[in-house]
């Protein structure tokens, strides 16, 4: 489980920190060029028209217009135009952090540049974000960082060959460890002790790090998967609602509690809610 590639999508990229410091549509000048340094932050490029060329880590390309590039931080990057046909493209910088300061291209490798579908939707995207630029209205930065998402999810479902690199970090393979074991013994007891002793990090500073990786702490995010297991059990089962609650390790009164909380319906209610779960014939018991 802990080596499934689905895991660590759903663990960490759907959870990356992800900030845009600048995104902007530029012809650029015939100096436009950088020459064997290496960033701290991720570049995407969609060109629309020129010629020049982009160098990572010794491998050399030649983007053509309707090619989306990410040039990952970390890598010795160089790049450069034709000073008579210079290029013409979209683009933005940006972090994408996982599992605390991962950066989210060391958590898998996937091509350089691909060739998306729908040029209309990623020009789109490119524009929604650098529109609203500088960030100063309440809903900017959720705009901004829904736009590099969907250039993202493009970008991705066009790449061929993506390879998840499970042992990244030893702290990330230790935390993805203790993720799993909370996946298969959601049910049962734990404490913050135990998955502590998993890591083999002292409880304060496991807490920490789990915070770091997640964005909650150890029980919080027992709790939440407790949560979206009982809403997957409800939804797609016919289980009562206590053989539920027993199922993700809750006596009944605290679940039904927390699960209102969480949802904002009553277990009963919500499963009154699903297609698939009115389709079953159900015991809903106590």
């Amino acid at each position: 489980m802990a080596d499934d590639p689905r895991a660590y999508w759903n663990r960490y990229l759907a959870n990356a920190h992800i900030d845009v410091s600048f995104a902007a549509y530029t012809k650029v000048p015939s100096a436009w060029e950088l020459r064997d340094e290496v960033p701290a932050f991720n570049r995407m490029y969609y060109f629309v028209d020129g010629e020049g060329f982009i160098r990572l880590d010794g491998t050399t390309y030649a983007p053509k217009p309707g090619e989306l590039y990410i040039l990952p931080a970390g890598l010795r990057t160089s790049f450069g135009t034709e000073p008579h046909r210079t290029f013409e493209k979209h683009w933005c910088h940006f972090t994408a952090k996982v599992a605390g300061d991962l950066n989210l291209f060391d958590v898998f490798r996937a091509p350089v540049c691909v060739k998306p579908r729908d040029p209309a939707a990623v020009e789109a995207a490119f524009r929604k974000m650098y529109g609203h630029f500088p960030a100063d209205g309440l809903t900017a930065a959720f705009r901004i960082r829904s736009a590099l998402l969907d250039l993202l999810a493009v970008f991705l479902e066009g790449a061929d060959g993506v390879r998840f690199q499970a042992k990244t970090s030893s702290t990330f393979g230790k935390m993805n460890t203790v993720l799993a074991y909370i996946e298969e013994r959601i049910g049962e007891h734990m404490t913050v002790e135990e998955l502590a002793g998993l890591a083999h990090f002292q409880r304060n500073y496991f807490i920490q790090v789990f915070k770091d990786f997640t964005g909650y702490s150890p029980i919080q995010y027992i709790n939440r998967a407790r949560m979206d297991k009982a809403c997957q059990l409800l939804a797609f089962t016919g289980m009562s609602v206590s053989s539920v609650a027993e199922a993700v390790g809750l006596e009944f009164s605290y679940f039904s509690r927390m699960f209102k909380e969480y949802t904002g319906y009553t277990p009963s209610s919500y499963r009154e809610l699903m297609p698939a779960a009115s389709e079953t014939t159900i015991n809903t018991g106590t």
